[in-house]
């Protein structure tokens, strides 16, 4: 490791006398969150490594705070012979041990990501409306971009499916809910697999 962290030290340094106007090369580390607990706790660990006063380099890390914790706690903790933890991963001050700096972001307000969803299906050319796109998310109670994405995503293709099958639509007098019931099955597929499943 001190190896590499030397020649690491080195290509920044090099990169720095190359570009002068920098001063600092920062690192993102995005999805971090969503990797297996066992990553995680080597990533932090090897993140923490490269992290030094001589080397002008800094690690940005845009994490669900929550699932970092679990991960730490599933793999980073001892049980010592009287059954106590050695380490209290669930202690907000642990995450200092990985984090020079922390920034808590406020949850997303529900408005802002019916204006995402409003906005995405305008600026791509995403084949819904924004009626559509506003009860999908109103539906699902959305909470983040990532989720109104997927949601979006998922009801495209359901209404593709369902156009291709023109002959399967129900009867006239059905047609007028079958939007909202299309936008349901959609969001309970995507937030309640199982459950979906046992509709048959």
């Amino acid at each position: 490791p001190e190896q590499f962290q030397d020649e690491f030290a080195k290509h920044i340094s090099a990169y720095l006398k190359d570009n002068n106007d920098h001063n600092m090369v920062l690192f993102v580390v995005d999805d971090l969150d969503r990797c297996d607990a066992e990553t995680v706790a080597q990533a932090l660990s090897s993140i923490r490594q490269f992290v030094k006063e001589d080397i002008n380099v800094q690690f940005l890390v845009p994490c669900d705070e929550k699932q970092v914790v679990l991960a730490l706690e599933s793999v980073g903790h001892d049980v010592g012979d009287e059954g106590a933890r050695a380490h209290d991963y669930r202690n907000e001050e642990l995450l200092r041990k990985f984090f020079d700096v922390v920034v808590r972001m406020d949850a997303p307000l529900h408005q802002d990501m019916v204006a995402y969803a409003e906005k995405l299906v305008a600026d791509e050319a995403i084949n819904l409306t924004g009626e559509e796109a506003r009860e999908i998310v109103a539906l699902a109670s959305a909470r983040d971009p990532r989720e109104v994405k997927k949601l979006l995503n998922a009801l495209v293709v359901a209404k593709a499916k369902r156009e291709r099958s023109g002959n399967l639509l129900p009867s006239l007098e059905l047609l007028e809910k079958l939007g909202e019931t299309e936008r349901f099955l959609v969001v309970l597929r995507e937030k309640a697999p199982l459950a979906f499943e046992k509709l048959g």
